[in-house]
């Protein structure tokens, strides 16, 4: 997978309900999400295409993270790592290839939902930051 938006802060902050993350994948990928039944963060409307170029075309699936778990409590940040398994606390560049691990969140009491939740990251190639591009308000995803 490669990482699509910058990654600056995986833990969300308490102020904030959620903290997703836009993973550019191939489209196989999206499509085994999409027939698994997942329906949020799928962008099934454009068939996960977005506007600007930092996918490269490739669709986008969201994987979120919860503020909270369902008890109330804190939850923590997913766990990240370089690529020989050691623990990375840094900004993780656009276009980074990455492998996840990942749960699944059932939700909704008319409309049911299924999202994937981030769990774990890997980073297999970190890209460099020239190869990274500033995202531009016109390019924004809210």
């Amino acid at each position: 997978m490669t990482l699509y938006l910058t990654t600056m802060n995986l833990k969300p902050q308490a102020q904030d309900a959620t903290s997703g993350k836009s993973i550019a994948v191939e489209q196989e990928v999206y499509d085994a999400f999409k027939e698994a039944g997942f329906n949020a963060g799928m962008r099934l409307n454009t068939g996960g295409q977005v506007k600007n170029d930092y996918s490269q075309g490739k669709p986008v699936i969201t994987f979120m993270r919860y503020a909270l778990l369902k008890d109330g409590s804190n939850n923590s940040a997913p766990i990240v790592v370089d690529s020989e398994q050691q623990p990375f606390t840094d900004r993780i560049e656009n276009r980074s290839k990455i492998k996840l691990q990942w749960s699944e969140a059932h939700y909704g009491k008319t409309t049911k939902y299924k999202r994937p939740i981030l769990e774990v990251v890997k980073i297999v190639e970190m890209a460099k930051s020239a190869d990274s591009n500033e995202i531009t308000i016109d390019e924004a995803l809210f």
